[in-house]
């Protein structure tokens, strides 16, 4: 079977057709063909726009995304609300083993996103929420608001350069290990979980009742009007702490058996003014705070250049300090680098308003420090990384409707959903 790019979306085959009007194909193909399976809201995101503007070297910024969405006939989203009507409350979907507060979209990548503070839901575990009014908004004020969006646009600006083109229109692909990379995203507001916190006496926020489980709120006040029990804090760790620490360490080990490396990207956001309950509020807050610790430490000075190249200001382990990495791992396995990466909230939020532009270029970073760590560490041989008997096949994301071309190879294909969007599968037959 030959999957060709459609010719009426190529822009090379058409050097002259407006660009607009190639985004509009492009767009209402993929619609067509993806309807019932992609997700609307994603497909027409503002992230997911701007990235047909790039794709077609147009301008990035608020006029031509408006010109775009007025053009395909898309309304603009909706502005966030300050403070949520209601809390969505998530049920455990097992008791060994419960992974409902847990999205991961797994894409067989050496490289993980770990984004563990921006859940705005709270657990419906049998234990009393907080009697308070002003609950939504303490969630709000401490979770890494919207982060999460900026990880998902890393994975459409991975899945745009999964293709590169020639000049003559052909398309070559990108080795696997340097597409897009495996997210895991925290849906649990930290108020009720925080996955980051060491469940021992050396994790320094128990001080001010900032552990695993938040007993106070942000200005030191009683997050409980009834404080929880032993048994409650143990039975809230025992649902949902221990299995997301469970995934990411599964998350890890599998790319260590795959790839023999690991790259873990702690991704975080953290407020322009100290808040109240921070331990170190003296320190300076960047615009790009990189936390790392030399064990486990990806190449900082390369890292840093990246962000720096980029136009943010940074620091090392200021205001915060060190990076994720599973328990079991932590300071034994060298394979295992992790770079805690903490976006100052001004860089991409105008209040509680997610700017898009921003968030394109912190994802284009982003992704440039992925592919960079590809690039200094490993020099081996490619292809064969690609090959697994287990777990056979190229993926390729729809999300631009950039399928492959595999010429004078017989090959069987099918259409299913993986990390987190609808995936074409091809096997040499």
């Amino acid at each position: 079977m030959k999957l060709l790019y459609p010719a009426n979306l190529n822009p090379h085959l058409h050097p002259n057709q407006n660009e607009f009007d190639i985004i509009r194909k492009h767009f209402d193909w993929g619609r067509a063909m993806f309807q019932t399976m992609w997700h609307t809201q994603e497909r027409e995101s503002d992230s997911y726009l701007l990235h047909y503007l790039k794709k077609q070297g147009l301008p990035v910024n608020k006029k031509t995304l408006a010109t775009l969405r007025e053009y395909l006939g898309i309304r603009a989203p909706s502005v966030v609300p300050r403070r949520r009507a209601s809390i969505v409350r998530i049920e455990p979907n097992k008791t060994d083993h419960n992974t409902a507060g847990i999205d991961v979209r797994s894409s067989y990548s050496p490289v993980i996103i770990n984004v563990p503070h921006a859940g705005l839901d709270w657990p419906k575990d049998g234990i009393a929420m907080p009697k308070r009014e002003d609950l939504a908004e303490e969630i709000t004020v401490m979770a890494d608001l919207f982060v999460d969006r900026i990880a998902k646009a890393v994975v459409h600006e991975a899945a745009d350069r999964s293709f590169t083109s020639n000049e003559n229109g052909s398309q070559s692909q990108i080795p696997q290990a340097m597409r897009w990379p495996t997210l895991v995203i925290n849906l649990v507001s930290r108020l009720a979980m925080d996955p980051e916190r060491l469940d021992d006496e050396t994790e320094e926020m128990s001080a001010v009742g900032m552990g695993v489980v938040y007993e106070r709120d942000h200005l030191g006040g009683e997050l409980y009007s009834t404080p929880l029990t032993e048994a409650q804090i143990k039975r809230r760790k025992q649902l949902w702490y221990k299995p997301y620490a469970a995934v990411m360490e599964d998350q890890v080990e599998w790319a260590l058996e795959r790839y023999d490396r690991c790259l873990i990207i702690d991704l975080h956001s953290y407020s322009v003014e100290p808040l109240a309950c921070e331990r170190h509020p003296e320190a300076r807050r960047p615009d790009i705070c990189l936390g790392y610790e030399d064990f486990h430490d990806p190449g900082i000075d390369e890292v840093e250049r990246i962000f720096n190249s980029y136009g943010f200001s940074t620091a090392r382990n200021e205001p915060y300090s060190g990076s994720y990495v599973p328990l079991e791992l932590w300071r034994k396995d060298p394979r295992v680098k992790s770079i805690m990466v903490e976006i100052r909230k001004d860089q991409y939020l105008d209040g509680l308003t997610l700017l898009s532009e921003r968030v394109t270029h912190l994802a284009t970073a982003l992704y440039d420090v992925m592919r960079q760590w590809h690039l200094l560490r490993e020099s081996g041989d490619w292809e064969n990384e690609c090959h697994d008997d287990d777990r056979w096949g190229e993926t390729v994301d729809s999300g631009f409707c950039d399928f492959a071309q595999n010429d004078g190879v017989g090959c069987v294909g099918s259409l299913e959903f993986g990390c987190g969007f609808w995936i074409l599968r091809l096997r040499a037959e």
